[in-house]
């Protein structure tokens, strides 16, 4: 019954030893002498050890008892950031659950003012999801998720035909003056894999849709960089300022975190010029 051991007598004994600890009615022949080493027969140098092996156990026990009530709190305000990866647009999903609903978040975390249009309008036709600003930036934004190994050529045909309707809706909406109207599609897809196996958004036949993209103005941002981006402001690696710069950008829009090494070599430079 034993697997291949370097030494099975010696792996047969420590096993007997075992069941013998938690089950020694099935060696009745065996003298138990337990009692000889509990604490009533310990002497007081032994005693004291024990009883400082107690005190620092119940100190460690009591210190991780506090901080995962304390890893609560920031653990439930940050779970967004983690729904990036897997959240769909179920149904059945509270609103603030759902795909949307965390891009919202994130985005709004980024200080983005985000506007839900089909909120606004209550139209019974669905147009796109938020309209986001940043001072004369604003993007006609679009969200969906599929657990599909690569987002649908359709996603973006959509937000670019309502990019080109967009101004004759003018009897339901209002582009605010001095705004450059872009577009901004966000994907969650292969949702099931790890996000560094996921591959990038409209990529081999379909890299034409990249290379459009940049030429209509709009940003293909998948929620594996906007997580990226998110994580980058929360370890100070990046300003919020700067997350919005890239996400301003048009066409396949990647974390870029080499603001803050640059921001330092400019800084180094000009402290070397200086003398």
């Amino acid at each position: 019954m034993l697997p291949q051991l370097k030494g099975i007598p010696r792996a047969t004994i420590q096993l007997l030893e075992c069941l013998e600890s938690v089950r020694p009615e099935f060696f009745p022949d065996k003298m138990q002498r337990d009692w000889l080493t509990s604490s009533e027969f310990l002497l007081p140098e032994e005693k004291q050890i024990m009883e400082s092996i107690k005190a620092k156990i119940a100190e460690a026990t009591e210190f991780i008892t506090a901080r995962e009530q304390d890893q609560e709190s920031p653990a439930k305000s940050n779970a967004f950031i983690r729904q990036l990866l897997v959240a769909t647009e179920n149904p059945k999903l509270e609103l603030d659950q759902r795909l949307s609903g965390v891009v919202k978040r994130a985005l709004e975390f980024l200080e983005f003012d985000v506007v839900d249009i089909d909120q606004k309008i209550k139209s019974a036709i669905k147009k796109e999801d938020f309209w986001v600003r940043d001072g004369g930036f604003l993007a006609i934004t679009e969200v969906t998720g599929t657990a599909n190994k690569n987002p649908k050529v359709k996603e973006y045909n959509d937000i670019l035909g309502r990019m080109t309707t967009i101004y004759r809706r003018k009897g339901e909406l209002e582009i605010p003056a001095g705004t450059n109207v872009s577009g901004l599609l966000v994907l969650n897809y292969d949702i099931d894999n790890h996000p560094a196996k996921r591959p990038k958004a409209y990529t081999g036949e379909d890299a034409h849709i990249a290379e459009s993209a940049v030429e209509q103005g709009i940003g293909i941002l998948s929620t594996v960089e906007l997580h990226k981006i998110v994580v980058a402001v929360k370890e100070d690696v990046i300003t919020k300022s700067q997350a919005r710069d890239i996400l301003k950008k048009s066409g396949r829009i990647e974390c870029d975190t080499s603001f803050k090494q640059k921001q330092a070599e400019r800084e180094s430079a000009a402290l070397a010029q200086n003398g």
